[in-house]
């Protein structure tokens, strides 16, 4: 059994850390399942970098189709992901622009907005036949706009876009840069160009130019104050109090007052006018003291003159005092209460005097002056303004187009859109790296490991099949850049790791406009050159995770003594073994260099292990000698020995055919073997989880994928069958029994074969046109599925299999089968009425088990090609169930997987969705 084993590193792992791995053949085990006594040990097939890493996000993109699709499920660690063709895209890409000017969030509410455009002559006719929307983007969402009038014709030539009473404008980051925008984009994507079609005009934008204009209506002040005593506005007040004197103090507050360049009107109505009439409740304002006030606002660290307009002649008339705010505004707290403040001081004379006496030197006496005092007092206080900003160039321009920012002076001419300049469909990989760990990410690869979960459609290969040529890129600030990958995938045909090394100038993809990645390093997988014939689903994209095998691998396991007899035979401690065996035997001496030279050409490099002591003296010399099927073709001098796997016996020649072992005390060492294997390695997802030995910086692993293709080992009758059908072919390909037979023998999950000569079943049209010189081989794997479909490695491995035990005389086909599902819909009766529920659950399991295309049928040994259930054996397998009565009705449809299966004939039937009812 193999199966993928994602490893979780510790959360602390060292600052910067590389070169922390997982060595090749760490061992992982499941606890044992039911019925089993022990536990299934898995092996990692290579070595892993360990990698802090993590992959946030996965994009999918068609320039030339102008769509993309967020793929980000498939680095879901606990969840699987959507099984869908990688480079299919299914949403517009973006194409917007956003203008950013600071005057758009100084004051709610805009009456009317003004966007002029100077559009250069002949762009832009493609947006006549396009969708725009204008929006305002805000953390919340988009808020949309309607323009009240568009003198672009959707900005295919000079003119303005209006908008009016226009909703709240909150600031908004965008590029780092905080600043209410103004969003435009296309809703529709753009055409594609074919070959030797004009690419589409867009638009061109040379200048562009902003006003806003607010009218506000009349209101009051949001606070007052003389001096540090609170003024109740809803009613008459005295702005100076009753008894003014130098220096006191009128303070009003708006926040329009801290709006640069608003034009405000303080529309003020006295109580006591100077001219009023002697109806006025109180006394008529007193202009005879000439009063002088002056009107400040702060500046930010002072109190400055405010300049205006005052027609209320000191606050003693009904009048208005008329200003425009200063740029230099700002707010302030007074009294305790911060907001936006202006004041009038009484910088002089006064509005009369009290009462009061006086000594007369001439008559020598005191003199009565009587009160003239009558300060003014204020009845209401309303407040206008109107604000114009502009015409002014916005402050900075956005583009955002192909998931790319880029941004502009809002003086430059600009291209609001512009369509593709990638011609090939890519995968983009977002990753993000750890604080320090930048160096780590560009000197160490990354392992990537893709599960491919099948195909789209009927899966088949064949020996023209086209390769899709995929390449890797990173992005290193300024560019993609090309770098080598280490690709065991297949150009993705099946699951496996790839292997790629970002550049050491790899940086933040920071002009990438997909929400929240930023700050995300990227790597991107291009469909450069090929095509897919049978387009593969790809179902998770992991990081940390390896290959394993359900193996175990023993080291220097000591054989047993030879004794110079022809014929010895020894016997390994553990079976079946597995793959290649590294057999030690120490030699007396070093062989004859002849000997030296064909023992490194069979056994590579390592084939002698001398030991020499200090003195530079031989201690020891241990020489590995070389397995071979049997002794046939060997000679006195060849070190060859046979391995029978299944009994774990190891036998040497007998000096004739095969050399004689020299004796010596525990002289034979396997040095390296595997053993392991076997059914019960097919283990359920998250069961493989228990470390055998403690890795550093490992915190945890578990298998996200089932872990099958283990079988069991051969049964006699399999045996005798297998050995019959090899002395018809002598592994050679000839007649289509030999195409079937061989296909078994590929691989162990070939469960059944069938050849058909002169059709290419891949071909639509295989029904109506015979194509002579084509061969089509259909391959059924080993399954408990419903529908045992193979992956495309498996069928590459048939197909390389057979092709090289044959002529190529004729094009080879290998492909999935197709099914038809069987469906049956029945009212059953019980014997009892309270085994109806289970009693439907078994007929179900039993119909199920009975239509397996591998294992059904009346003897268990499945179904033929075209063979079809009959009625009756439907009403068989029901009626055997414990506990039914007896089956009321039965009725079964069939339900075809392609179109005319049942008329062409090639196909297997299997379960489908049964319909069981209950009846009494």
């Amino acid at each position: 059994a193999q199966v993928p084993l994602t490893f979780t590193p510790v959360k602390a792992l060292p600052m910067g850390a590389s070169g922390i791995v997982v060595p090749a053949r760490t061992k992982v085990a499941a606890s044992p399942g039911e019925g089993e006594t022990e536990a299934a040990v898995f092996e990692t097939m290579f070595e892993l970098a360990l990698t802090s890493v993590a992959l946030k996000r996965i994009v999918a993109v068609d320039p030339q189709a102008d769509r993309y699709a967020d793929r980000s499920c498939l680095a879901a660690f606990g969840e699987q992901g959507l099984d869908q063709f990688p480079f299919s895209a299914d949403q517009p890409l973006r194409h917007a622009f956003y203008m950013g000017w600071a005057a758009l969030g100084q004051k709610d509410d805009i009456t009317e907005l003004r966007v002029e455009f100077e559009i250069e002559p002949g762009n832009g006719s493609i947006c006549a036949r396009q969708a725009l929307k204008w929006f305002i983007p805000t953390q919340d969402g988009e808020v949309l706009l309607t323009p009240a009038e568009d003198t672009t014709r959707r900005l295919c030539q000079c003119g303005e876009a209006v908008f009016r009473n226009l909703p709240q404008w909150p600031p908004h980051e965008l590029r780092g840069r905080s600043l209410p925008w103004l969003g435009c984009r296309l809703l529709d994507p753009l055409p594609a160009v074919g070959k030797g079609e004009q690419a589409p005009q867009l638009p061109l934008v040379r200048s562009v130019r902003m006003t806003a204009i607010w009218e506000v209506a009349e209101g009051s002040p949001t606070g007052a104050f003389f001096n540090n005593l609170p003024i109740d506005l809803s009613k008459d007040f005295f702005p100076f109090g009753q008894r003014p004197q130098f220096g006191d103090l009128f303070y009003m507050s708006c926040d329009l007052f801290a709006t640069p360049r608003c034009e405000i009107t303080l529309k003020i109505k006295m109580t006591n006018p100077a001219s009023g009439t002697e109806s006025a409740p109180i006394a008529p304002a007193n202009q005879e003291g000439d009063p002088k006030i002056r009107w400040e606002y702060w500046n930010g660290h002072r109190w400055v003159e405010l300049v205006c307009r005052d027609e209320t002649a000191v606050l003693t008339e009904d009048g208005q005092v008329s200003f425009v705010t200063p740029s230099a505004s700002k707010r302030t707290t007074v009294n305790g209460l911060e907001g936006a403040w202006i004041r009038a001081r009484l910088i002089s004379g006064n509005y009369g005097h009290e009462e009061r006496f006086e000594f007369d030197n001439a008559e020598q006496r005191l003199r009565h002056i009587p009160a003239t005092l009558a300060p003014p007092c204020i009845q209401s206080v309303t407040l206008a303004s109107s604000l114009t900003a502009g015409p002014h160039p916005p402050e900075r321009v956005v583009t955002d187009n192909h998931l790319a920012f880029k941004e502009i002076d809002g003086r430059t001419p600009f291209q609001p859109f512009y369509g593709a300049t990638e011609p090939c469909k890519g995968l983009y990989l977002g990753f993000s790296v750890p604080e320090g760990g930048q160096k780590a990410w560009a000197d160490s690869a990354v392992d990537l490991y893709f599960h491919v979960s099948g195909t789209e459609g009927r899966a088949f290969v064949h020996d023209g099949t086209a390769r899709a040529q995929l390449t890797w890129q990173y992005w290193n600030g300024r560019d993609w850049i090309e770098t080598g990958a280490r690709n065991n995938t297949g150009a993705l045909n099946r699951s496996g790791v790839v292997s790629v090394r970002p550049g050491a100038d790899s940086a933040l993809w920071d002009e990438c406009s997909i929400e929240g990645a930023s700050d995300l390093y990227w790597l991107r997988l291009l469909w450069a050159a090929g095509r897919f014939e049978c387009r593969p689903k790809l179902g998770r994209i992991l990081l940390n995770t390896v290959p394993a095998t359900q193996t175990m691998t023993l080291k220097n396991e000591v054989l047993g003594s030879a004794n110079a007899r022809p014929l010895q035979r020894f016997h390994a401690s553990r079976v079946p073994i597995l793959d290649d065996v590294q057999l030690l035997v120490r030699e007396p001496e070093i062989p004859p260099q002849d000997e030296v030279s064909r023992i490194y050409d069979q056994e590579g490099p390592d084939a002698l292990d001398i030991t020499r002591n200090s003195l530079g003296e031989i201690e020891k010399i241990w020489v590995r000698w070389h397995e071979v099927d049997d002794f046939i073709s060997s000679g006195n001098r060849d070190r060859h020995f046979v391995v029978d796997r299944l009994s774990g016996e190891i036998q040497f020649g007998d000096g004739k055919q095969g050399q004689i072992p020299p004796s010596g005390l525990n002289n034979m060492r396997l040095r390296r073997y595997r053993t392991g294997g076997g059914a019960f390695g097919n283990k359920p997802p998250g069961s493989i989880t228990q470390l055998r030995a403690s890795v550093p910086y490992v915190d945890s692993v578990v298998n996200l994928e089932p872990a099958g293709g283990g079988q069991d080992i051969e049964d006699w009758e399999s045996v005798r069958a297998r050995g019959s059908r090899w002395l018809r072919h002598r592994d050679r390909v000839v007649t289509l029994e030999d195409y079937e037979d061989l296909a078994r023998l590929a691989a162990p999950a070939v469960a059944r074969a069938k050849c058909y000569p002169n059709r290419n079943l891949a071909s639509p049209s295989y029904d109506s046109i015979k194509k002579p010189g084509v061969i089509s081989l259909i391959v059924v794997p080993r399954s408990r599925d419903r529908w045992p479909l193979p992956d495309l490695n498996l069928l590459l491995r048939v197909k390389d299999f057979i092709n090289q035990r044959r002529l190529p005389d004729a094009e080879l086909v290998v492909l999935a089968p197709e099914y038809v599902q069987v469906c049956v819909e029945a009212v059953i009766v019980p014997e009892t009425a309270s085994s109806g529920a289970d009693l439907l659950a078994q007929c179900r399991l039993a119909l199920d088990r009975y239509l397996h295309p591998l294992t059904g049928g009346a003897d268990g040994s499945g179904w033929a090609f075209a063979e079809r259930p009959h009625e009756s054996d439907l009403y068989g397998v029901l009626e055997s169930i414990r506990g039914l009565d007896h089956v009321r009705t039965l009725d079964f449809s069939l339900k075809e997987e392609a179109s005319n299966l049942l008329k062409k004939g090639i196909f297997l039937i299997s379960a489908g969705e049964h319909t069981l009812r209950l009846g009494m």
